[in-house]
């Protein structure tokens, strides 16, 4: 039998947790399926890599979730002096976080600060968002089964980096080095790392879409520089706004199309804009973002296309109105979808 900190010291174990690997994730989704035995030790590992979760509920002030929230940080930095290694006593730290299990989650946050270095990361679950502001005060949407890392403290005259898995929309600021040359460089830049692109900026609006091994890069405002830590120096491209930009792990070429950025970060609100939108793609959103696998019935369902706007302030209200949109029988079952023709 693994114990949890077997599985949090694996590194492909730790990209299952956050859906940032491919192949990582069908591997242990097979080996998971084989050992439900190791079901209670793989929860506490994922929950410790994920994040320990936070929502302010009714009757819970803002004073009493910090305090909490500090009683379970101070937790794991009094384990962590205990020992000459960094080995943490998880069953410490479980019977704290359980100590928060009638807290609801919008979102949640992993201090790895206590026992990982100087990292944050902040991620979601399925039909959530997370609203984020960097130490330099820019701000990111989080969207649904997505993560969000970077090392701290920032300096004022280094490049600020985060490094995304899922979809973010980032509102970054421009930040002014401290004793700036004349010339060149008087700003500090901001660089958003995926799997697949790195993405430049000074200070400008952009949403990111990194999922299935492809990233997409749409620009509001502003201009950024992506590039392919990959490739040579010579692949990167400018944008400007209204450009998407698609990168993907099987080729170093950058695909580019003009749009309309409102399409692509309508999500923040709460809506899906679709615009001759196969039912394919339709169906990403739904397993991405919601955690739904789906099975297709009828063939030729997948040669339906939509367009309008539609709400998701839920799963059921966005299964509803494509159900009607597209006239078509949805069924749920638990976390499965069979789409199907009336």
């Amino acid at each position: 039998m693994k114990k949890a900190e077997e599985f949090i010291a694996d590194k492909t174990f730790q990209n299952w947790a956050n859906n940032s690997n491919r192949e990582d994730t069908e591997f242990w989704d097979h080996w998971i399926a084989q050992h439900p035995e190791q079901e209670e030790e793989i929860e506490l590992a994922a929950s410790i890599i994920r994040g320990i979760e936070f929502k302010k509920v009714q009757g819970l002030s803002d004073s009493e979730i910090r305090s909490r929230f500090e009683m379970l940080k101070q937790t794991m930095q009094d384990e962590r002096k205990q020992r000459s290694a960094v080995v943490i006593n998880w069953a410490v730290v479980y019977r704290v976080a359980a100590a928060f299990a009638g807290i609801a989650v919008v979102g949640f946050v992993l201090w790895t600060s206590g026992f990982l270095g100087s990292t944050t990361t902040y991620s979601t679950d399925f039909g959530e968002k997370a609203h984020i502001t960097l130490p330099d005060g820019s701000g990111i949407t989080l969207n649904a089964n997505s993560t969000l890392s970077f090392t701290e403290p920032w300096d004022h005259d280094q490049p600020r980096e985060v490094w995304l898995s899922g979809e973010g929309f980032f509102n970054v600021d421009k930040q002014l080095k401290t004793n700036p040359p004349e010339t060149t460089d008087r700003y500090v830049k901001f660089i958003v790392h995926t799997s697949d692109v790195n993405v430049e900026v000074l200070g400008t609006e952009f949403n990111i879409h990194n999922r299935r091994g492809e990233t997409r890069v749409v620009l509001s405002s502003g201009k950024v520089e992506l590039t392919r830590p990959a490739y040579s120096d010579t692949t990167r491209i400018i944008m400007n706004p209204g450009d998407l930009v698609k990168v993907s792990e099987r080729s170093n070429a950058f695909d580019r199309y003009r749009v309309d950025p409102g399409t692509h970060t309508s999500w923040i609100e709460d809506k899906l804009i679709f615009d001759s939108t196969p039912l394919t793609d339709i169906i990403l959103i739904l397993e991405d973002n919601f955690g739904f696998k789906t099975r297709i019935r009828d063939p030729s369902l997948m040669e339906r296309k939509l367009t309008g706007e539609l709400s998701v302030e839920s799963a059921d209200d966005l299964i509803k109105a494509l159900s009607i949109a597209l006239n078509i029988k949805i069924t749920k079952t638990d976390k499965e979808l069979v789409l199907e023709s009336h």
